[in-house]
């Protein structure tokens, strides 16, 4: 252990260099760091050095011993003093004692009598010392266990993971903790890009940043790394949209913000439940409108739900003849019209990935009855859509099933190659036999051989 920090307050100065040069003070566990020939001068000291004890003699000039304890005590309560005085300083000695001193030492200085005063006050801060640190860890972890109280109590409030019983006490434990939980809250989720982490480590600073925004506090955050979610809720009214544009900023977050999806904002703490499901209903938007942040009070609202309506199945019959017609074009139409009614519908990405899914089952399996070299069921394109649904747009998901389109429609044409090819030739001889005697033109057999 470092010995403790001394200040020696003498005005004689052959008497205060003996007791600091003449006494083996580090033997007792203290080291002399700062010497005064008078009261005014020790309390400077005393802001310089910062002792864990004072010895120092009662009469001096400028400021006297018990007025420099009067001092001591009123700005350094935990400083130990001693006193040092003659036979005659009795009345000033009881006087310091009244004042707190931790011993009385009479001049002339004795060596035995110094070793039992600093051998005991040592003890005594040892003691203290040890005091404060067991005193500092149990509020270190009463303090983490606080906190992860909160964070657990506000995870519960989120997912709807409490007894309905249990809420008169979560919301009075949380209300302990200096949550105003009659606030307005809302949630943020926000989505990582693919390689970046978004841990409250990482996010706070630029929370901290925000500091402008007084009346709003960000009271819960959490990382989701397998989801590459992190989740942040706020209470304050009329600040999530500042907040949610300040993070998206935040030059300490760049290129680590993939898309975040805001809640409304609700009235009490009650409501982070369904914040949280508005949060995620935004940020799945994503899929159909490839914006950083969406707002869900901006998301218009869908009487029915296109995708699932007579023309979306009108639309999925056409695409699948088309393809099995080795049709390029009324294909692409088709499939570019489904597609438009699934973002007009802003449904789930993982419905619309698996409407895009069966589409593609059904005109592959159209496309194999044509050709029977094709062996495609659709389930990399379902793998690949599902892939995107977790974090692309549906302008990603259009061009997977488009060149999955143009495969399937390409295996059909080749496929049919051959028939069509002498089938032409055939018709375009019967034209020529039975129309020899009329003006013929190549562009009437080139026709009805398929070619142009």
């Amino acid at each position: 252990m470092k010995p403790y920090k001394l200040l020696i307050v003498e005005d004689e100065d052959t008497i205060r260099r003996g007791l600091v040069s003449q006494v083996p003070w580090e033997r007792y566990g203290f080291r002399v760091t700062s010497e005064a020939g008078n009261g005014r001068e020790a309390l400077e000291k005393m802001a310089q050095s910062c002792p864990d004890a004072v010895l120092t003699d009662i009469k001096m000039p400028s400021l006297n011993g018990i007025d420099l304890m009067e001092r001591i005590r009123d700005r350094w309560p935990d400083v130990k003093v001693v006193i040092l005085s003659g036979y005659g300083d009795f009345e000033f000695a009881r006087k310091g004692i009244e004042y707190g001193a931790f011993a009385y030492i009479l001049k002339p200085t004795k060596e035995k009598e110094i070793e039992d005063v600093f051998t005991r006050l040592k003890s005594e801060l040892d003691t203290l010392s040890e005091s404060r640190r067991v005193l500092s860890d149990y509020r270190e972890r009463s303090l983490t266990l606080q906190r992860e109280l909160r964070e657990k109590y506000f995870e519960d409030m989120l997912h709807g993971r409490y007894p309905e019983k249990d809420a008169g006490a979560i919301l009075a434990a949380l209300a302990g903790a200096g949550v105003d939980t009659g606030s307005v809250f809302s949630v943020l989720l926000i989505r990582a890009s693919n390689g970046a982490d978004l841990t409250p480590e990482i996010i706070d600073p630029a929370l901290r940043s925000l500091g402008t925004l007084a009346e709003c506090a960000a009271v819960y955050r959490a990382w989701d790394k397998a989801r590459r979610l992190c989740t942040v809720a706020v209470s304050g009214r009329d600040c999530r949209r500042r907040i949610a544009s300040g993070l998206a900023d935040s030059p300490g977050l760049a290129g680590r913000i993939q898309a975040v999806g805001v809640s409304a904002g609700r009235d009490g703490i009650m409501s982070l439940q369904r914040c949280y499901a508005e949060a995620e209903e935004a940020l799945a938007m994503r899929f159909f409108q490839p914006d950083t942040l969406i707002f869900f009070d901006d998301l218009p609202e869908t009487a029915v739900d296109a995708a699932d309506g007579k023309g979306a199945r009108m639309l999925s019959e056409a695409f699948a003849g088309a393809v099995a017609a080795g049709d390029a074009a009324a294909a692409a139409a088709y499939l570019n019209r489904y597609v438009d009614l699934l973002k007009v519908a802003r449904g789930e990405p993982q419905q619309a990935a698996l409407l895009l899914a069966n589409l593609a089952a059904t005109a592959a399996a159209a496309a194999r009855e044509k050709a029977v070299d094709y062996s495609r069921d659709g389930t990399e394109v379902a793998r690949r859509l599902n892939a995107i649904a977790a974090g692309g747009t549906i302008e990603d998901a259009r061009g997977v099933m488009i060149k999955f389109c143009n495969d399937a429609v390409s295996a059909v044409r080749r496929a049919a190659a051959p028939e069509r090819s002498q089938d032409g030739i055939d018709r375009a001889v019967a034209h020529i036999s039975a129309n020899f005697m009329r003006k013929l033109t190549l562009e009437d057999a080139a026709g009805l051989a398929y070619m142009n």
